[in-house]
């Protein structure tokens, strides 16, 4: 199936309906190529099956929780198009705007979410004080040139002007399919979208903030188009105060869950100040336009109250009386004796200095001049904080091996072009695979329903992703080499065992760094742990992984609570009683320390902690040098 137009409502007007769906009836597109559900959110009466049995693939889906996000995610859930084309019950789309919007999706696979025009249509005439700058009515025409949009790595985080709109916004399905996950595990977004008669708002917000932050594309297209219906309430003063006073409101909530804060927290004692301040900037007695801005300013500063609120119940949630110790004495304490390691403010400073040197750097590194021919296949994950650590790794283990790479590059939805550019000139091998491939695969193979552990730990905790995002699905044995990891000589090991894989590879770690007693851990696992596993350096099969298995012991370690080093007691576990070649600590060393960690004699290092002070101020350097 393309496509699914799929149209949420609640109680909706008989006539407006009735002329949203004949526009529907009215696509150029064949019906045989898409269906279209009507989602019913809790109506009464219950709409009749006659809206949509003219439609060869016509559904109506009930949802049965009152609100905008639950009625999505039933339509979501129930859709079997590719790409979703959400309608409001007050939308009248253009006869091609299925056809125009397939055609932009199939040129555009970066592509994750278009709007175009909203031409309003008033049902009364409208009054004198009205102005398009006051409460958003989902209308807007950006003119005929398309506008996209992408966050990179080299710009502050912020919220594009021409993002789609709810009304007739266009996603594709694996896109949404993210946002809906988080949604499942957030209850603040969950509470974003349309509730019944109140006017919550911030849904559409944080879909587009959703499916940036994942590397997708947002896209005006002009040749989108559609009339939205204004019914006479939507022109009154009082509604459009509430609506904009929403609006601001839970914008502000909104940015702050995608970590875009604008504005700075206020306590909730100095927003009385704040709005009648607000009421003599904006004039607000002096007609219903001022006062609907002035309503617009209450609405940023309740919203900027509620962060400061939020903010301080977590951290009264936080700090029992050892959490108060532990912020009053040992984390100062921890940043001092930090701080003395690197060698105080100034060789924090170095260190800062040559991590953006090595990134310039990364840059341009040339090709590897590899002589043999037969390539070397990694896998790795990488992102835009760790892309030139993940260029240094390879062009390293091709230079000691003497061998081309032909890496596959996990991108977590950070990468942006230039480095994924840069990548590629230096490797032409690389394979990249976007975050909504990666997205797309686990949901096939780890569904969250059947595995909500995993699922929802990966999403908080990204080392899990060595896990789930490089074998969920795929087949054969694959080597996982974690980014900050330099080679200095030939490492046979690796190699040999990349030539013929029979048993699993794995690193040694300086201690047993799991995060729960070894006894507990072999205890789930019913077999006795390998000591001292470190994931930077894994080699595994993909296909033999039990999932379920795995899902089991991960919602008990949760249960426990969580901790840093859950990937590497999961990991030990699956490898409790099985062969391993084991690589030799003193050729493969994790954490160095002088003397090595200056001499380099190593085949390999593995900056972890405290080590990559001597990683970025100096060991690229002696590598990128010679």
């Amino acid at each position: 199936m393309k496509a699914s137009i799929i149209i949420a409502t609640h109680n909706p007007r008989t006539d407006y309906l009735e002329r949203v769906i004949a526009a529907i009836r009215r696509q150029t597109l064949p019906p045989g190529e898409w269906e279209f559900l009507l989602v019913d959110n809790c109506s009464s009466p219950p709409l009749a099956s006659d809206l949509t049995n003219w439609h060869p693939h016509g559904r109506i889906i009930a949802a049965p929780m009152l609100g905008l996000t639950p009625a999505r995610c039933a339509g979501l859930a129930a859709s079997r198009g590719e790409i979703l084309i959400w309608a409001d019950d007050d939308n009248v789309l253009a006869p091609d705007y299925l056809e125009q919007a397939l055609t932009a999706f199939a040129a555009d696979a970066k592509l994750g979410a278009a709007g175009g025009k909203s031409i309003p249509e008033y049902e009364s005439a409208l009054p004198r004080w009205y102005h398009s700058g006051l409460a958003p009515l989902g209308c807007r025409d950006l003119g005929d040139e398309r506008i996209d949009s992408r966050w990179t790595t080299m710009e502050p985080r912020f919220y594009p002007s021409s993002a789609p709109l709810g009304a007739g916004l266009v996603i594709r399905r694996s896109a949404m399919l993210a946002w809906a996950v988080a949604v499942e595990h957030d209850s603040r977004r969950a509470r974003f979208g349309r509730h019944g008669a109140q006017l919550t708002s911030g849904e559409d917000n944080d879909i587009n903030l959703t499916l940036l932050a994942a590397g997708w594309k947002l896209s005006y297209l002009p040749a989108l188009r559609l009339i939205h219906l204004i019914p006479p309430r939507r022109l009154t003063a009082e509604y459009q105060g509430r609506i904009g006073e929403s609006t601001s409101r839970d914008f502000v909530r909104v940015l702050d869950v995608h970590g875009i804060r604008p504005w700075r927290p206020i306590p909730r004692w100095g927003v009385p100040l704040r709005k009648a301040r607000a009421w003599f900037n904006r004039r607000a007695w002096r007609g219903p336009a001022e006062h609907i801005l002035w309503r617009g300013d209450c609405g940023q500063f309740d919203g900027r109250a509620s962060i400061w609120n939020l903010q301080r119940a977590r951290m009264l949630k936080a700090v029992g009386a050892g959490r108060a110790v532990y912020l009053l004495y040992h984390q100062p304490m921890g940043w001092v004796r930090g701080s003395w390691r690197d060698g105080g403010p100034l060789g924090r400073r170095r260190t800062e200095r040559g991590r953006r040197a090595m990134m310039s750097a990364a840059s341009t590194l040339p090709p590897p001049s590899a002589t043999g021919s037969s390539p070397i296949d990694v896998t790795l994950l990488t992102g835009r904080q760790f892309w030139y650590q993940t260029a240094f790794c390879l062009w390293t283990l091709a230079r000691t091996a003497e061998r081309p790479v032909r890496p596959l590059i996990i991108d977590d939805g950070t990468t942006d072009e230039t480095a994924i550019a840069s990548l590629r000139r230096t490797f032409p091998q690389a394979r990249f695979i976007p975050l909504a491939e990666t997205m797309a695969r686990l949901d096939e193979v780890l569904p969250v329903k059947r595995f909500p552990a995993l699922r929802a730990r990966r999403e908080n905790f990204v080392l899990l992703r060595k896990l789930t995002d490089v074998h969920a699905g795929l087949h054969g044995w694959r080597l996982l080499l974690d980014s900050d990891l330099l080679f200095f000589r030939r490492p046979d090991v690796l190699l040999d065992w990349l030539d013929r894989p029979e048993r699993p590879l794995r690193g040694e770690d300086v201690m047993n760094a799991y995060g729960y007693p070894l006894e507990e851990l072999a205890c789930l696992a019913g077999r006795t742990l390998p000591e001292r596993v470190n994931t930077g350096t894994l080699g595994l099969r993909s296909d033999t992984i039990d999932w379920e298995r795995l899902e089991h012991w991960c919602d008990a370690l949760q249960r426990r609570g969580p901790h840093y080093f859950q990937e590497q007691a999961l990991t030990a576990m699956l490898l409790a009683g099985a062969d391993c070649v084991v690589l030799p600590p003193e050729d493969y060393v994790v954490f160095p320390h002088p003397p090595e960690v200056m001499e380099c004699r190593a085949v390999m290092h593995h900056y972890t902690a405290g080590s990559k002070r001597w990683y970025f101020r100096h060991n690229w350097q002696r590598v990128f040098g010679s």
